[in-house]
């Protein structure tokens, strides 16, 4: 008698905590197997290495990255070239940048083009806070914004 064979196992979704390195960059070709089969979350934010906007919020995004390693994947996507940009959800475009995206399960749940804030200023245009005072602010709007899944700033009271 013969004994069939045994089916071939589907290959299962990775957890976030098997991402391998802290903020690590993707491309068109690891995109999907990085965000959109892992069972948990992913934050893929969208730049250009030219943007200065971009260069403001670095350091709170290794941060952030750091702060929810093995629970929450942060990826960074370069999307000034054209073949990474095609990976972007729909409504969502390369510019501006940064461009976040929160995914769960492979869903888009929630996108942001642009910075949440800048800097705060004066009426003389000096900056009213330092760098690392405005990287805090960055780094806990990003926590807030992934455990709530919402990229969006509260409305003001």
């Amino acid at each position: 008698m013969e004994v069939p064979a045994p089916a071939a196992r589907p290959r299962a979704a990775r957890s976030p905590a098997f991402t391998g390195p802290i903020f690590e960059e993707i491309s068109k070709a690891s995109y999907e197997r990085k965000v959109l089969r892992i069972l948990g979350g992913a934050l893929v934010v969208c730049y250009t290495p030219d943007c200065a906007r971009w260069k403001d919020m670095l350091a709170a995004l290794k941060g952030v990255s750091h702060d929810l390693a093995g629970q929450i994947a942060v990826y960074r996507i370069n999307v000034a070239r054209p073949e990474q940009a095609q990976v972007l959800p729909t409504g969502m475009s390369a510019t501006p940048a940064p461009g976040f995206i929160y995914y769960e399960g492979g869903q888009a749940l929630a996108q942001r083009q642009g910075l949440p804030f800048d800097v705060r200023v004066g009426r003389g245009g000096e900056p009213l806070e330092t760098s690392e005072e405005y990287q805090k602010r960055l780094r806990r709007w990003l926590r807030s914004a992934i455990a709530m899944k919402n990229l969006q700033l509260p409305e003001p009271k």
